[in-house]
């Protein structure tokens, strides 16, 4: 015991100055985790270090940025404002659930069940404790479209890799469908950047190849084949048709002849027969969802919990075991929402929800922004990113490297609260404006 007391602050004097690189530079912060991203999505997975917990390197980077949040709350480099204390409320909830799972379950199987909940809000948690004036939402929407480049990359050659019946394929090949070479996730991470694309296009921001970048993650994104990031997509479409249908209509044009080289190419390489019953199966297939809603039932209306469980949720590690058609189940319910209520409770699920509506809700507000604000401060851009987080989290669990991009959100909406009431105006429409004449 003496001994452990004695390593302690050599364990956490290292933690506090790497945490310091990443202190006063979100970029940087962004600049590692995507290449963490990356790499795990191209190895299928980083390898572990064995050390109790198998220890990742996404636990090693959240870690560190975790304690970089809190060195700038103790260190008054940020304030405690209403869009960040849902934020590390269900921060907070999550190490609670944690600390009940190691209690009962034990630090491994309660550290293994949190993990990703952890990932998710610690990122957020640090990345929305910045504010973001026009050149650093630049260096971060380079560094998001970069890291989509890289995955667009990745699923030509396992594309290419099938087409050529290379045993290597077998490895990450969907048995279901083929052509889904990349997870739900990693798609919606190019539905993303597409728009960032389609936004830079529109405002006439950042280099030629970060404005057309869309019409090389559109194709991708159809050829995917992940139904719910195809709903999110044709949502984000809608939102922006609202907006500029003059260059919505001449940008679809030219992704639709781009798309459909694209497809030639496809055919050419599987065959026709085989792409079209892929994308068949993909539309009419309803075994997957109503193999979760089965699941959702079973867990949220068939559990059985006392009162403290059913407002703070059952420990992490408890599991989610179900029978479905006659067979047990032990996999996640495959609902952001589900299973923060399961883990967090009533509690965590009307936290959550109210982050979601307030975020939105300022997100629309209009009002004079920071000086460095520019036109990458679109209000309408990153109010859709936060409707593809709550679209998408009906029937998955956003990536942890979504935290960057709710983390931004929440940092815009925190700059727009600390704007003086009296600096604060409404943005009247044209029709509404005197004559300069």
């Amino acid at each position: 015991m003496s001994l452990s007391i004695l390593l302690l602050p050599a364990a956490i004097l290292p933690l506090i100055l790497g945490s310091t690189a990443f202190l006063r530079s979100p970029r940087r912060a962004a600049s590692v985790l995507l290449t963490v991203y990356v790499a795990d999505t191209i190895c299928l997975g980083l390898p572990a270090i064995p050390f109790g917990l198998h220890v990742y390197a996404q636990d090693i980077v959240f870690v560190f940025l975790i304690t970089a949040a809190a060195l700038r709350y103790g260190l008054a480099l940020v304030n405690i404002e209403r869009n960040r204390i849902a934020v590390l409320a269900l921060l907070a909830l999550v190490l609670f659930s944690f600390a009940r799972g190691t209690a009962t379950f034990g630090f491994m199987e309660a550290g293994v069940a949190a993990r990703e909940f952890f990932w998710l809000f610690a990122g957020t948690a640090y990345f929305s404790s910045f504010e973001y004036g026009d050149k650093r939402l630049a260096a971060m929407i380079k560094l998001w479209q970069k890291a989509a480049c890289a995955l667009v990359a990745l699923a030509v050659l396992r594309w290419a890799a099938a087409g050529l019946h290379m045993s290597i394929a077998a490895t990450w090949e969907d048995p279901g469908n083929p052509m889904r070479v990349l997870d739900a996730a990693q798609a919606m991470f190019l539905c993303v950047a597409f728009f960032f694309s389609l936004m830079l296009k529109t405002s006439r921001k950042g280099r030629k190849w970060q404005q057309n970048l869309y019409y090389l993650i559109g194709p991708a994104l159809i050829l995917l084949q992940h139904r719910t990031v195809w709903v999110v997509a044709a949502l984000g479409m809608v939102w922006m048709s609202r907006r500029n249908m003059r260059l919505l209509r001449k940008s679809l044009i030219v992704f639709g002849a781009t798309f459909a080289l694209v497809a030639v190419l496809v055919v050419s390489t599987f065959g026709l027969d085989f792409v079209i019953e892929s994308l068949q199966f993909s539309v009419t297939s309803d075994n997957s969802f109503l193999w979760r809603v089965a699941g959702w039932y079973q867990l949220v209306f068939l559990r059985t919990a006392g009162a403290f469980n059913l407002l703070f949720g059952d420990p992490f590690g408890t599991g989610f075991t179900r029978v479905i058609s006659t067979a047990i189940v032990e996999a996640t319910p495959h609902s952001f929402y589900v299973e923060t209520y399961l883990r967090m409770g009533v509690v965590g699920l009307c936290i959550l929800l109210w982050f979601f509506e307030s975020q939105f809700l300022a997100c629309r507000r209009t009002n004079v922004e920071s000086p460095a604000a520019g036109s990458y401060h679109n209000s309408t851009l990153w109010g859709l990113f936060l409707l593809f987080e709550v679209a998408y989290s009906i029937t998955y669990n956003p990536g942890y490297e979504q935290c960057i991009i709710i983390g931004i959100i929440v940092g815009l909406n925190a700059m727009k609260s600390s704007v003086p009431a009296k600096m604060k105006c409404r943005i009247l429409p044209e029709s509404m404006l005197p004559d300069p004449s």
